[in-house]
């Protein structure tokens, strides 16, 4: 199985652009792919229930609301939301998951009534972030820190009762960028049980020219810490205006996973594939 934590498809298809890097039709029944929607930088509650709105007119896919779901036969779809800024009370998390939410990133790169972000001066989580987090926990929705500046995301962490995300970020120690984590950042993460995505973008992988090398710097430099339960794969498809050479959309990953099995063996290769992402998924939903 090919977890994909991470993709804006729904913004590109909602707004009438047909080509994006996701592809369901060369997806095979064994590709998962979480999709975003992206509330805008004016944290439109609308805007979220109109890319919801695409979702579910999304076929082909199954989509994952129970923890049933992911033993079915097929390709799946999870809905999750980037930028929790439209969500202005928990019961807001109630309507989004009888929605079919089932991840939310609880910022993005502006500090919310929630929490703070990397690419600002880091505000820490709320009161009304704690109440959010409470209510997704209950819920079996999946916190996803990716866009987190660290204060928030120390104190999400001690807050957690669940195993959280980073659906699509990486590694500091290799490229120096707000968004990417710490050493220190993915011990935390490791010892909350959680997984990280590795982020595509070349600007994140830290080349302008960057190619599937550098996204296994990035593996690397996390398995380093001992964090093989803890990588996986958030692309950022569609949310990216570059990709790395050798990286076209969702038809790629099946060439990066096999580079994975040549250079880790299959059972390192299948746990950063999707094996890590369906534990947090199946220890969380309900």
């Amino acid at each position: 199985m090919i977890i994909d934590a991470h993709c804006d498809t729904l913004s590109k298809w909602a707004d009438g652009i047909a080509e994006t890097h996701v592809s369901p039709s060369l997806m095979k029944d064994d590709y998962f792919q979480v999709f975003a929607a992206f509330s805008g930088e004016n944290k439109s509650f609308e805007r979220l229930e109109s890319l919801i709105d695409t979702y579910d007119k999304m076929t082909g896919f199954i989509k994952v609301i129970l923890k049933s779901d992911l033993d079915k036969k097929g390709k799946k779809a999870l809905l999750s939301v980037e930028d929790a800024g439209a969500i202005d009370s928990p019961d807001k998390v109630d309507y989004l998951y009888g929605r079919g939410v089932r991840m939310i990133g609880m910022t993005w790169n502006y500090n919310n009534h929630l929490a703070g972000s990397a690419m600002e001066e880091d505000t820490g989580l709320t009161a009304l972030g704690k109440d959010v987090l409470s209510k997704m926990e209950h819920l079996g929705i999946t916190a996803d820190l990716s866009h987190m500046g660290e204060r928030s995301f120390y104190e999400v962490l001690e807050n957690a009762k669940k195993p959280v995300v980073l659906s699509h970020s990486c590694c500091k120690e290799i490229c120096d960028h707000k968004r990417n984590i710490t050493k220190e950042q993915f011990f935390a993460l490791k010892e909350n049980g959680g997984v990280l995505g590795i982020n595509f973008y070349p600007p994140f992988l830290g080349r302008k020219d960057a190619d599937t090398d550098d996204i296994i710097r990035h593996i690397d430099a996390f398995l380093s810490l001992g964090g093989e339960d803890n990588i996986g794969i958030g692309s950022d498809f569609d949310g990216i205006d570059k990709m790395p050479k050798e990286i076209e959309g969702s038809a790629s990953v099946y060439a990066l996973c096999e580079k994975l099995d040549a250079i880790y063996g299959g059972r390192i290769a299948k746990k950063i594939a999707g094996e890590n992402f369906l534990r947090i998924l199946r220890g969380n939903l309900m």
